[in-house]
């Protein structure tokens, strides 16, 4: 494609944009031929005339649908001492000889990043960012679902991986959420994602929901589950002030870090 018109590859872009959400610097180069400097310029262009963010690596689209998920890069340096804060005191719920299963995402990252040095865990997980991170530790012993891997944001979905989260009975799940809405519950932008959640939250005897302040009264794609599957939610204090009344009316622990 590196003989296309200007205009042809501006187009281009704004398709991808529509479609996906988010477009990165070293794909589209490599998609339309031409060299991450160009391909700068366009998006440097493109801010200016319609509503995109320009991010480190990339851009995104302002105009966000239910669809819209960010990409892993954009995801981690979002509320970045907030995830910490939740990941740490997760962690420190976990007893040792427990069996836990750890969703897909930066705050359940940091749920994982916590654990390092806790011996005699069992760990089931569909991101491959947490099993790399856990499989340096031979005090812990890991589980990767296997499946189709989502581009740009390590997680695994599909039916193989949904048929072997029904493998597993854990302790605790610690699931990551990217929306909360008091009437809709939680919901995922993808879809397929959204299965594996349902099989996860099925696997556990206790599921625990990590996630900041930003996702709730906000409502994605494909249905999760209601508030009366949650047992505990973590979050931080700027959570809105209407779902602590709401959790303490379904025995919905809280506690904000």
């Amino acid at each position: 494609m590196n003989n296309m018109l200007f205009e042809d590859r501006q187009r281009k872009i704004i398709e991808l944009l529509e479609r996906q959400g988010s477009v990165r610097v070293d794909s589209l180069a490599n998609y339309l031929g031409v060299s991450k400097v160009t391909v700068r310029k366009h998006l440097d262009l493109l801010s200016k005339q319609i509503p995109i963010t320009r991010v480190r690596g990339g851009a995104i689209s302002s105009t966000r649908g239910t669809s819209y998920e960010p990409i892993y890069d954009e995801k981690s340096t979002q509320n970045l001492e907030i995830k910490k804060r939740i990941g740490s005191f997760a962690a420190s719920l976990v007893q040792s000889g427990e069996t836990l299963m750890l969703d897909s995402g930066s705050t359940t990252w940091h749920v994982a990043f916590s654990l390092l040095g806790r011996s005699g865990l069992t760990v089931v997980t569909s991101d491959i960012k947490i099993a790399l991170l856990l499989a340096d530790s031979s005090k812990i012993e890991v589980y990767l679902a296997g499946g189709k891997v989502r581009p740009h944001l390590f997680s695994i979905i599909g039916r193989s991986a949904e048929e072997f989260i029904k493998g597993f009975n854990v302790d605790k799940l610690f699931l990551g959420a990217d929306a909360i809405d008091i009437e809709r519950g939680i919901t995922n932008a993808n879809a397929e994602e959204a299965y594996l959640k349902q099989e996860m939250i099925r696997s556990a005897n206790e599921v625990i929901v990590v996630t900041d302040s930003s996702k709730f009264n906000k409502v994605s794609l494909a249905h999760v589950c209601d508030f009366s599957q949650i047992n505990h939610v973590i979050t931080d204090k700027n959570i809105p002030k209407e779902y602590k009344g709401i959790l303490n009316e379904k025995n919905i622990k809280l506690s904000l870090v």
